[in-house]
């Protein structure tokens, strides 16, 4: 009798062990496919955002790049018509001459321009230098905190945060062409009442304006602020540039 009664403990201790282990080999494989998807960008993203191969986009969660192209698509319904999306994080208009870079999401820095951005550059560049723009003088060194600086094309930027997003990720919106004679709205961009610091590379003269239409700073040449100061922070809603 107590024969059988071992044996009868033993099967049943053999027969827990096998459905835990059957269990712990579920589990696993169900929190491997968890963690699969999380890595997979979401299928019905548009083709600029699946192209965008940057290790600081692919390292985004599903979800994350998900909210991600809410932001990106509830900016450009609400925005000048004709936005187009470049990349998982960037909008052009006016032919590339307006771009606005958003932050990522849980991300502290925004990441480096996309090759898609990258070659928006270059193609405004090469349309300058085909109709025979004048080459300007070199910028001094200095670090423009990702304001573009090109060879004929120079751009100024306006910043969400001080310190050019730097220490708090933020929105970068930047223009390349001169508006002397109509005042540019940040309203057309969803940027009323953003900007915190700015960089002008170029040669024109930026002047900002609030909502009352008082001038609050004007932005020399080649020139830049990392905080516009706490009577103006958040206050910019119109500008002009001249050059």
């Amino acid at each position: 009798m107590f024969r059988s009664a071992t044996k009868i403990v033993i099967a049943a201790f053999l027969s827990i062990v096998a459905v835990f282990s059957l269990t712990s080999a579920t589990s696993w494989a169900a929190g491997a496919s968890t963690a699969s998807s999380t890595a997979a960008a979401p299928t019905n993203l548009p083709a600029a955002a699946r192209a965008d191969g940057r290790p600081q986009i692919e390292a985004l969660a599903s979800a994350d790049r998900g909210l991600l192209q809410q932001e990106i698509d509830d900016t450009i319904s609400r925005s000048e018509p004709g936005g187009v999306q470049i990349s998982s994080n960037e909008i052009a208009w006016r032919g590339g001459k307006v771009v606005m870079v958003l932050p990522l999401p849980g991300v502290k820095q925004t990441p480096s321009d996309s090759p898609q951005l990258q070659a928006l550059y270059a193609k405004l560049e090469g349309a300058a230098r085909s109709s025979g723009a004048a080459a300007v003088p070199p910028l001094p060194a200095a670090d423009y905190h990702g304001c573009p600086r090109g060879d004929l094309v120079r751009w100024y930027c306006f910043y969400e945060n001080r310190d050019w997003n730097e220490v708090i990720a933020g929105r970068r919106l930047q223009w390349s062409d001169p508006h002397c004679d109509d005042f540019i709205d940040f309203a057309d961009w969803t940027f009323v009442n953003k900007t915190s610091s700015w960089v002008n590379t170029g040669f024109l003269e930026v002047t900002v304006w609030d909502s009352r239409v008082e001038r609050i700073w004007t932005e020399a040449p080649n020139s830049l602020s990392a905080y516009v100061g706490s009577a103006h922070n958040d206050q910019a809603r119109y500008f002009e540039s001249c050059g």
